[in-house]
């Protein structure tokens, strides 16, 4: 080989490493390219070079050289060509996964929480539910409102289309409102959204025509066992059922408690872990707080023994106690409770 066919090697073998060809590829293409200026074609004719004819002027072979340098340039030029074309078809971009995990459709049965004064119930059947207090999921959708500055309705019936959430409720009026948002999710049971319109006579401006960030608290869900809450100051001997008012979900688990209110020492309450606490729960009764420091959870399963819990202490944020007995094994096998407040 000369230096000129040196030279051309050289620079195929420099244009094609950024490719991720070998060593090999290179004398394998130069072998091909030798094979199609040497062999005869078709018709039994040998393959010429571009003006490859008889020329025996003055410096004949300086042009025969150059010929033949500018032919195998041009057809390592192809050769090249042709190999970007081919690694760009082999490495094109391919299109990004799809997030791991359920669906917007499959995930959003259940039980969440806005971080702030709102939850909400996302039933199988379409309908759902908000609250802001215990009894919105102790007593039956309309007993008891969830006040201004809330949302137009206690109840509403959802649709998800892709990444797309439509909310329908009437006021109390019966004028109807549709609120859409688009939904993001950064992580499993955690959706963020963003209002898009609303449409219908019944609109207003209220909680959810700003962007939430929502976490799916019940069933239990990634982003939902991360779920965090203020710091007491100060925890305190449980002496009545207004200590516990309200909801609260056992710290790492999926199961939420309500407590409600009343003018009795026995006060209702609902145990589940499902995401219907609001419609099926697991568990309901009445609690009592016989002594300071002492919860009793009498359940309506009257098969089920009455679930014991010492040394009760809370505060505005938590909730803890020790558990003497649990005969329906409401906890999932916990024996020191550690609850954080949600509404």
């Amino acid at each position: 080989m000369n230096v000129r066919g040196s030279q051309v090697k050289d620079a195929l073998k420099a244009e094609v490493e950024g490719l991720g060809m070998t060593s090999l590829d290179v004398e394998r293409m130069e072998r091909d390219l030798q094979a199609r200026l040497s062999h005869p074609q078709r018709s039994g004719q040998p393959a010429r070079l571009p003006s490859d004819r008889p020329d025996h002027g003055p410096g004949s072979d300086a042009r025969r050289r150059r010929r033949w340098v500018a032919a195998v340039a041009a057809a390592v030029a192809a050769g090249v060509a042709a190999a970007v074309v081919g690694a760009l078809w082999v490495r094109r971009p391919q299109p990004p996964p799809q997030p791991a995990g359920p669906t917007l459709s499959q995930e959003i049965i259940g039980v969440w929480h806005d971080n702030s004064s709102l939850s909400m119930v996302f039933h199988s059947d379409g309908t759902q539910r908000f609250f802001s207090v215990a009894e919105g999921v102790l007593f039956p959708a309309g007993t008891y409102p969830t006040g201004p500055g809330q949302v137009i309705s206690e109840r509403a019936r959802y649709q998800v289309s892709g990444d797309n959430l439509v909310m329908s409720m009437q006021d109390p009026t019966g004028q109807a409102c549709d609120y859409r948002f688009t939904a993001t999710r950064p992580a499993e049971g955690r959706v963020d959204l963003t209002p898009v319109s609303q449409t219908g006579p019944g609109c207003v401006t209220d909680t959810l025509s700003s962007p939430m960030t929502i976490v799916r608290i019940s069933p239990a869900s990634p982003a939902g066992l991360n779920l965090t809450v203020a710091a007491d100051t100060a925890l305190t001997p449980v002496r009545a059922w207004s200590d516990l008012y309200g909801v609260w979900l056992l710290k790492d688990t999926g199961i939420l408690f309500a407590v409600g209110a009343g003018i009795n020492p026995a006060v209702p309450y609902r145990i589940d872990h499902n995401g219907t606490i609001d419609s099926i729960p697991h568990d309901s009764g009445d609690l009592t707080v016989p002594t300071p420091g002492q919860v009793v959870l009498k359940s309506t399963d009257r098969s089920c023994g009455d679930t014991v819990l010492n040394e009760a202490t809370a505060g505005d944020y938590t909730f803890t106690a020790t558990v003497v007995t649990d005969p329906c094994h409401r906890f999932a096998g916990q024996t020191s409770l550690h609850w954080l407040f949600i509404q």
